[in-house]
């Protein structure tokens, strides 16, 4: 975009809140208790191999094994200049034009749990980016549902709403952004989920959350 447009500017916007000045106290990511489905890891009892895939967890924590993981290759994408980890020129200057922090994950798995160290402030970030994460950052979480778990017939419960809910909010999501359906149909929307199943939803995370708070 920036290509066709000289006065294009992309740039990060606040969470919204309801009293001016106010600090938000909820945010989509928060990085104290990270996602779970991102960075959990546990091997079931289905591994055949249970004490092969423990080993490798926990080579991932080792300053050999994490450089690996969100680093890449030795030689291929970063080098050591004494205690310094540098990226290599391939990396920096790539033939794709990508950013690092996208070339490089072609080389690795930033992904699981696995140790991640300041060294990962090396992979340069672009103004953009920096002046939206430290605008997003300013969102307390004191409101944030905590990594809640559920029990097998309650994921199961959950899992099979939310294929049917997720289908009808990602349509009525875009319908509302692009005008086709007014804002004031949005309490039959509601309903609609509600239908599907919202309430039903809300009672087993309020379940679980009090299962969590009691522990």
């Amino acid at each position: 975009m920036a290509k066709q447009d000289s006065k294009y500017k992309l740039v990060g916007a606040p969470y919204p809140s309801l009293e001016k000045g106010k600090n938000v106290e909820l945010r989509q990511t928060n990085y104290k208790v990270s996602d779970a489905a991102t960075y959990d890891t546990s091997v079931t009892t289905a591994c055949k191999y249970p004490k092969e895939a423990v080993m490798m967890l926990d080579y991932k924590y080792t300053d050999e094994g994490s450089k690996l993981f969100y680093y890449g290759v030795p030689g291929t994408t970063y080098t050591m200049n004494g205690s310094d980890l540098q990226l290599t020129d391939a990396v920096v200057n790539n033939d794709k034009k990508l950013p690092v922090s996208q070339f490089i994950k072609k080389h690795l798995m930033d992904a699981s749990a696995f140790y991640r160290g300041e060294e990962k402030k090396i992979i340069p970030l672009s103004p953009a980016t920096i002046q939206a994460t430290e605008v997003w950052d300013k969102a307390g979480t004191s409101k944030m549902l905590p990594q809640i778990k559920f029990t097998a017939e309650e994921n199961k419960e959950v899992t099979s709403i939310y294929n049917e809910m997720n289908t009808y909010i990602n349509e009525m999501y875009l319908k509302f952004i692009m005008g086709q359906e007014p804002l004031d149909k949005f309490d039959s929307f509601v309903n609609e989920l509600k239908s599907i199943g919202l309430d039903d939803i809300l009672k087993i995370y309020q379940t679980a959350y009090e299962r969590y708070q009691s522990n």
